[in-house]
């Protein structure tokens, strides 16, 4: 156990150093102005489609649990990931909605931002789509809504704001230096936005805006756009918001180290985070004690957190083995598991192990030389492969 302790730290502290190795840039899923859906992957700017007509959406949003939702002139909907088809949900009880942003918070509510004069914030009931005022912003002109590392920030396609839920301030952080239009929280740390078809990163404290890259292909400009965290991040949110005096601050950059998926909290000098070799959650604290709080499992219930379906699993591991023969050889016709959330298939003819963590949403690959990669989002390979 004292070797795995300091194993398990060595490399936690190494990892939060080479900061930039672990943090991969994200795919953000888009709706766009011809009533198309489909995901953008930051790093290339490449775009794929899913839905070629479909709902004009003003804004689309991912709840913990992996549930997209829309939302129109008039209607909430829930949205199918592997066809894109939207099934309404009820009617928003609004009239003359000019444009609506979506956001869930960290602890599950659903909020609209509607724009008008001036702008109102709004709970939205994801059971019935009823709306309910929250309070009035004082603004006249507001694009879309996000909360990020613990705070609810808005643009107005100009100016970063933030918007504080207790005492209704807001405050103007800054100018993009750009028309943003649409604002991202992704869980490499980096609060992104869209204006037309190009991606910026934004700098909360002023509000610049860098540009990335532009999305071209199968999409036109953005009207919603929105980020998939997993149910590692989802409990992570969920542990941040109940237990404020061990993790801070909010919404720390998510890191991965195989076979690690964790956040570390420099104001507490805490870390939080699950293995997928067993599954369990484990806790650094500042005195630099190993705890293994349990596994995973009892823990995702207690945070209304879901993990994906076995089912998707096995598919994208039957296509894996097509796609990549020359990797992963003999193809397997079933999976092992390491836990309920964790699955692998051993291939001996090319000496490599692939592992799939439906709880830290993550792939690893073991090479012939015994090394462990981190390549990437399990809810983005599910997307190449068609398997949602």
């Amino acid at each position: 156990m004292k070797a795995k302790r300091l194993l398990l730290i060595t490399m936690l502290i190494a990892s939060s150093i080479a900061i930039s190795l672990v943090h991969a840039d994200p795919n953000i899923w888009v709706a766009d102005d011809h009533a198309r859906l489909g995901i953008v992957d930051v790093a290339t700017g490449s775009a794929k489609l899913i839905l070629n007509q479909g709902y004009l959406y003003f804004d689309i949003a991912f709840d913990a649990n992996g549930n997209l939702y829309g939302v129109d002139p008039s209607k909430l909907y829930s949205i199918n990931k592997a066809t894109g088809w939207g099934t309404q949900i009820g009617s928003l009880g609004l009239s003359n909605l000019v444009w609506g942003s979506l956001a869930f918070s960290p602890n599950g509510t659903l909020y609209m931002l509607v724009s008008g004069m001036p702008s109102v914030l709004y709970k939205i009931n994801t059971e019935t789509g009823q709306a309910t005022v929250e309070f009035n912003t004082g603004y006249s002109f507001a694009t879309d809504i996000v909360f990020f590392n613990g705070n609810l920030y808005f643009t107005d396609t100009y100016n970063l704001f933030l918007l504080n839920l207790t005492d209704q301030n807001t405050t103007r952080m800054g100018s993009f230096g750009a028309n943003i239009t649409k604002l991202i929280a992704a869980d490499n740390g980096v609060l992104y936005g869209i204006g037309k078809n190009n991606i910026y990163s934004i700098d909360t404290s002023t509000g610049v805006g860098t540009f990335v890259t532009t999305y071209t292909n199968a999409l036109s400009d953005v009207s919603g756009a929105t980020f998939y965290n997993g149910p590692t991040a989802c409990l992570l949110n969920w542990a941040e918001n109940n237990y404020t005096d061990l993790f801070s601050p909010a919404n720390s950059s998510v890191m991965s180290y195989p076979p690690y998926y964790y956040r570390y909290y420099p104001s507490t000098n805490t870390y939080v985070g699950i293995s997928s070799n067993d599954d369990h959650v484990y806790y650094i604290g500042s005195d630099g004690k190993l705890l293994d709080e349990g596994i995973l499992s009892n823990w995702l219930p207690k945070a209304s957190c879901s993990s994906i379906p076995y089912s998707k699993i096995e598919c994208l591991f039957n296509w894996v083995q097509i796609k990549y023969k020359t990797l992963f050889s003999p193809a397997q016709s079933s999976s092992l598991a390491l836990s309920p959330y964790t699955y692998y298939r051993n291939y001996p003819a090319t000496n490599s192990v692939l592992r799939i963590s439906s709880a830290s949403n993550h792939i690893f690959y073991q090479d012939s030389n015994g090394e462990w990669q981190d390549v990437g989002l399990l809810s983005n390979w599910l997307t190449t492969a068609n398997c949602w």
